[in-house]
């Protein structure tokens, strides 16, 4: 027994004294701005979020010099399993844009390809994984330039052309299921259209909270006591919790005018061989996306679509209500609103 306490004591010695795991439960600490974070405990679990997820792997990157894929988060979470994961080595950031999401899909789980809202990486998409469960193969497909390398489609055409070329490799033929959350709905919607040029009838389409160009507008009779209102809705923190007092006009205010550099400035001044790295590259994949969506529209869509809606949707008394979300201008049918 004092042998057994003896070894049990060098064990933990030596994960105390690791380097790298201390290196990371720093790092983990500073990005979730918290004094102390065990080495087993998940970094979700401890209030991380994705824009957090980004900051600690650009600090992994500058630290410690390893350039992982951000997906990799969300399959070992902890200090522990991360370090242990840096340590087996054999990623490649840039050699994967389909990543499935589903931890142990069943050996004839049906496939689902999905594409996040802008700028977004798929590891936003884990959760819904989880809840489709084992019977769905979720794969996500990643937007061109996520990886910061400043390598964008620029039009939902060219975005809708790689992702029929990925799909196919995976599941050469149909039918074919697509999903996508926010902008990455009207991608799927796009790869659908393709896939029934190529004669592919059967094709499900889910969106899940995505809007139509223009949607939500502004009520036109709105008094000045809304007008107001909507004034400050506006200045609200982007993808972030409301915070109590100044601070949630002082964080929505910056975060549009990082956006609004982003747009007007940071694209033009930054070298074409600088590769992109933290917080910063889901800003400018964003834009990208923003500009692919405002080019010409499509012709409407022609096939069934399936539109899931959040139940917390725009106030109506302050903007036009619209049960399809303004996609109406995008499809020939209605959609199927859930």
């Amino acid at each position: 027994a004092m042998a057994l306490r003896a070894a049990s004591a060098s064990i933990s010695d030596q994960r105390v004294n690791d380097p790298l795991e201390q290196t990371l439960r720093a790092l983990f600490n500073r990005a979730l701005r918290q004094r102390e974070i065990g080495l087993s405990d998940s970094f979700f679990d401890s209030g991380g979020d994705s824009l957090a997820a980004a900051r600690l792997f650009s600090d992994i990157e500058r630290v410690v010099g390893v350039n992982l894929p951000l997906v990799e988060l969300t399959r070992h979470p902890s200090v522990e399993t991360l370090a242990a994961r840096i340590r087996q080595g054999g990623w490649n950031p840039t050699s994967n844009p389909v990543v499935l999401l589903t931890k142990a899909p069943e050996a004839d789980a049906t496939n689902v390809f999905i594409w996040a809202g802008a700028g977004a990486d798929v590891m936003t998409l884990c959760e819904l994984a989880g809840h489709l469960g084992p019977s769905i193969a979720l794969h996500g497909i990643q937007h061109r330039g996520i990886d910061g390398r400043r390598e964008y489609d620029v039009t939902l055409e060219d975005m809708a052309k790689r992702g029929v070329a990925l799909i196919q490799a995976l599941q050469p033929t149909g039918p074919y299921a697509l999903a996508g959350g926010s902008f990455g709905g009207r991608v799927a919607l796009e790869v659908a259209r393709h896939l029934r040029a190529k004669g592919e009838a059967e094709v499900f389409v889910g969106l899940i909270d995505t809007y139509g160009p223009g949607y939500p507008s502004p009520r036109k009779d709105l008094s000045l006591i809304s007008r107001l209102r909507l004034m400050v809705r506006q200045t609200k923190p982007i993808g972030r919790a409301d915070e109590p007092g100044v601070a949630v006009v002082l964080h929505g205010v910056l975060d549009r005018m990082i956006l609004l550099l982003g747009a007007r400035l940071f694209m033009k001044l930054s070298p074409a061989g600088w590769r992109l790295r933290g917080p910063i590259r889901y800003l400018f994949a964003r834009q990208a996306c923003i500009a692919a969506g405002r080019r010409r529209a499509p012709e409407p869509y022609e096939g069934p679509v399936h539109l899931f809606r959040a139940a917390l949707q725009p106030p109506a008394d302050l903007f036009e209500s619209d049960p399809s979300l303004g996609l109406r201008p995008l499809l020939v049918s209605e959609p199927i609103v859930t």
